[in-house]
């Protein structure tokens, strides 16, 4: 913006040559400040940071169509631990795409697969609850696909590929964590409830060094902060940017990763705001106006 203004009563037409010719030009005239050179890890976490974010985009992509071909093959395997999800979920569906690969082998062979299905240690108390719900399941399930249809090699390949993608995510944030661990901000955002590894690493990323701001100014002008303080009623900026679900709904015309990673440690506080605005009226003018305060609160 400063380079635009600074460029408006030198240019006659606006074309990439010409402005960088008449920008060169203006440095023989205009003292500019030396340009902040951030830190070459910085601009490696934001590297990451969207690597990680691109894998969990692909993440939830392959749970959806994993979810959908089981609908055919296998629906009641999905209850067969706590959630549908990890490593031992992921094994178990390898091994039992459909309920014929579970009904033709016997309680020792199921036992020994359950076993090898994970990584961690699982007592026979265990297996053997796994093993007796696993075949309830497979008699109580009528599966539209044959043993041999492609369908059943979907299912295996969706669920090899979620188990990969899991794993290359969790290195990707240990690589993270082990870059943003010295910097001095790292410590600082773990101290905020509701900010974990995850969520501090890719603010880092995303921010870059804040150190090469001089104020909190640019900070708060960010497109993200400024929707915030221009939308003075909670319960509309609620209505407009957060779905009922809790997932937020960033207008187009901002970039979704780095407002979105922003938003998300806030979406709490805002939570608790709106509640007790609704439950107590007689401060909701007070808590309004609080609001208008919170990108300041962010940029510190």
């Amino acid at each position: 913006m400063e380079t635009k203004k600074q460029l408006d009563s030198l240019r006659v037409r606006k074309t990439d040559k010409i402005d960088a010719e008449k920008l060169a030009q203006s440095q023989f005239v205009l003292n500019r400040k030396p340009t902040y050179v951030q830190e070459e890890v910085y601009q490696d976490l934001r590297d990451l940071s969207r690597f990680y974010q691109n894998l969990t985009e692909d993440t939830v992509r392959t749970k959806n169509r994993l979810h959908k071909v089981l609908q055919v093959t296998f629906p009641e395997i999905e209850s067969i631990l706590s959630a549908p999800t990890g490593e031992q979920y992921w094994q178990l569906v390898r091994a039992f795409p459909c309920k014929a690969f579970v009904l033709d082998l016997s309680e020792e062979d199921l036992a020994e697969i359950i076993h090898q299905s994970t990584s961690k240690r699982i007592s026979d108390k265990r297996v053997e609850y796994l093993v007796d719900k696993l075949i309830g399941l497979a008699k109580q399930s009528y599966c539209a696909a044959k043993k041999n249809s492609p369908m059943i090699e979907e299912v295996r390949y969706y669920a090899g590929e979620l188990q990969r993608l899991t794993e290359r995510r969790q290195t990707i944030l240990d690589k993270m964590v082990e870059l943003a661990k010295p910097l001095p901000e790292y410590e600082i955002l773990l101290s905020i409830p509701g900010i974990a590894e995850t969520t501090a690493t890719s603010i880092i990323g995303e921010l870059g060094d804040i150190r090469r701001f001089q104020s909190s100014l640019p900070i708060k002008s960010t497109p993200l902060l400024e929707l915030i303080s221009d939308t003075t009623n909670l319960e509309t900026f609620w209505l407009k940017n957060i779905s009922p679900s809790g997932a937020i709904l960033m207008p187009e015309r901002f970039s979704s990763r780095p407002f979105t990673t922003l938003l998300r440690p806030v979406i709490p506080i805002l939570a608790t705001l709106r509640t007790f605005m609704r439950n107590e009226k007689d401060n909701r003018r007070r808590l309004q106006l609080s609001l208008i305060r919170l990108p300041q609160c962010i940029a510190s």
